[in-house]
């Protein structure tokens, strides 16, 4: 029986010592490997060989806290040093009814090491904890501490060139007319019903199919709390999104599971016509190169954060909030906002502190709240963050507009100057930009070149010309880099000569 505090902190330490000299132990390699092999020690040690005390023994494995007892399914990481919680889970999982501190003994892996921590370390060790996560984005402490105040701070979105907010279908479609954006759509379009829009599941009948017809589908997924990137199955993905709110340990967010290459869930998902009818893609033959990001389900347990960013490749999307309630955050993409975003993400790209993209001065955000049943229409270009406050399931798609082709290089480049991950891009860009230069707009030119008319009257006449010239000169670039030149640079050498008529054309030398 320990009598007093001296004797209690003597007796922390000396488990402490103990353990560390079992090299079996400590020479684990990840926190899952330290708790069997202090389960094989057991729960009972001699301690400088004069008593016999038990030990509490828990594991720390980023939000998650479990015991050595058998079949623990562990608690939520409190950050803090709380004696009831651990007393209450002793007792309400494991039948024990007595904790105390000196007989506490915790492990957490750090730099590839197992430390081990009495009491006193554990409560040092939250409080360092807690201050690590306030500057690391989509951290529990992070989100509670820093977005939840930042937040506050940020205006609405209200009606204006940039914003513009639809009770439903129709007045969507004379909103878009009335910009005077079919030849370069740059403004957001919010729509409260979405009704004849797009066609989509209930999520009941969403839900049911990709478990049927695609269990075995591997997904990765975001592991928030634990700051891990995973994959698993989209069975188990499920089981972990549709866990009980009451047991969740973390939260997880599902942003990159593409179904077109699912046939069930393809039917069931038909893309809204406005982005049919905006597309570049559309009628083109890609032949081996289907394009497969314009059906996204996407599924986030709430408190999931997406930091900012610009959408892959400077697409465009549409955003049909299916279930629950997502806040967006969104910042203009203007030249100087895109450069201040690519500096970021190459200097501070997970750093939520004062050097947050959120917070840098200049930076005008502007939100807006989607919930069941909102489409989103974004142009291209636009830098966005987006919070979920209820567990929320949407369906998105990317498109390259035909009138944003522009954008689309620039955000390329900002890819490559940012250094983004290759699963980040759009790998096949100058595949599917090649396509739609050779396909859909050198026909256009040389046909304007045979009539020898010039490409400058009406505003279709100057989208298919200023893009067409924009795409060539990336083809230009990129094909003069191959030798010997293959049939992709015989016929951009076409599209030179094209160009080369058309511009004597237009200044009357033909």
């Amino acid at each position: 029986m320990i009598k007093n505090r001296e004797e209690g902190e003597a007796h922390a330490k000396a488990l402490v010592e103990f353990v560390e000299s079992q090299n079996f132990v400590m020479k684990s390699r990840d926190i899952h490997e330290a708790l069997k092999n202090v389960q094989k020690m057991g729960n009972t040690q001699r301690v400088n060989h004069k008593n016999r005390l038990s030990a509490h023994f828990f594991f720390i494995d980023g939000m998650t806290m479990k015991c050595s007892l058998p079949g623990c399914q562990g608690l939520k990481n409190p950050l803090e040093y709380r004696k009831e919680a651990f007393l209450n889970h002793l007792n309400r999982k494991h039948g024990k009814n007595h904790f105390s501190e000196y007989y506490m003994i915790t492990f957490v892996m750090e730099d590839r090491k197992l430390r081990v921590m009495d009491a006193t370390q554990l409560k040092k060790w939250f409080e360092d904890e807690t201050n690590r996560q306030k500057t690391v984005i989509e951290t529990k402490s992070w989100i509670e501490k820093v977005y939840s105040e930042w937040s506050q701070k940020v205006p609405d979105a209200t009606e204006d060139q940039n914003f513009k907010f639809c009770s439903d279908a129709n007045e969507f479609k004379r909103k878009f007319e009335a910009s005077n954006q079919e030849f370069n759509w740059t403004a957001i379009f919010i729509v409260n019903n979405s009704s004849g829009i797009g066609s989509y599941p209930d999520k009941d009948t969403l839900l049911r199919v990709m478990r049927e017809k695609a269990p075995a589908e591997k997904v990765p997924y975001h592991d928030l709390h634990q700051e891990l990137f995973l994959k698993t199955s989209l069975k188990e993905f499920l089981d972990l999104f549709q866990t009980k709110a009451v047991y969740r340990l973390t939260v997880y967010n599902l942003l990159s599971f593409e179904t077109s290459h699912i046939p069930e869930l393809k039917e069931l998902i038909d893309i809204p016509q406005f982005a049919k009818d905006r597309t570049m893609f559309n009628g083109l033959v890609l032949q081996n190169d289907n394009y497969n990001y314009d059906r996204y389900v996407i599924m986030s347990q709430a408190g999931a954060f997406t930091n900012f960013h610009i959408d892959f490749g400077g697409t465009s999307t549409y955003f049909y909030q299916l279930t629950g309630t997502k806040i967006f955050y969104f910042v203009e993409p203007t030249d100087a906002n895109i450069a201040a975003l690519g500096l970021y993400i190459r200097t501070n790209k997970f750093d939520g502190g004062p050097g947050w993209f959120g917070n840098i001065p200049g930076i005008n955000v502007k939100k807006a709240a989607l919930t069941a049943g909102n489409t989103l229409f974004m142009a291209a270009g636009w830098i966005h963050a987006v919070y979920t406050v209820t567990d929320s399931i949407a369906i998105s798609g990317s498109i390259f507009d035909r009138s944003r082709i522009e954008m689309n290089l620039k955000i390329r480049k900002y890819e490559k100057e940012a250094r983004m991950r290759k699963d980040r891009t759009v790998v096949q860009f100058v595949k599917y930009h090649y396509e739609y230069l050779i396909q859909k707009l050198l026909p256009e030119v040389g046909d304007h070149n045979i009539r020898k008319v010039a490409m400058v009257t009406t505003e279709e006449q100057k989208l298919v010309w200023k893009t067409f010239n924009q795409i060539l000169d990336l083809m230009v670039e990129e094909h003069r880099k191959k030798k010997p030149a293959d049939q992709a640079a015989n016929s951009v050498k076409l599209c030179e000569e094209a160009r080369n008529r058309q511009k004597k054309i237009q200044n009357g030398s033909v």
